[in-house]
């Protein structure tokens, strides 16, 4: 099985501007989900740079901007095909 690839950045200014509640809801997603994730935090990439705003995700190479964990949410059920409800 292929997986997402989900990288969250865990800079400083994302981590302040929501990057703490995007992790917390990924953690709880359900195992369904989880299993098919490949999570990883990395450093600040300097997206903010590109004149999007933080926080920052990436999805399969695709960076995203202004991310929370709602939209994050939205978009893993989306893509994943599966609802959490």
């Amino acid at each position: 099985m292929n997986k997402m690839e989900l990288e969250i950045c865990t800079g400083t200014t994302c981590y302040l501007l929501g990057t703490a509640d995007i992790l917390d809801m990924v953690e709880t997603l359900p195992e369904s989900l989880k299993e098919r994730i490949d999570l990883k935090g990395v450093a600040c990439q300097d997206f903010c740079k590109s004149g999007s705003k933080p926080p920052f995700v990436k999805i399969n190479g695709i960076v995203m901007g202004e991310m929370t964990s709602e939209r994050l949410l939205a978009t893993l059920e989306n893509t994943l095909g599966e609802a959490t409800c």
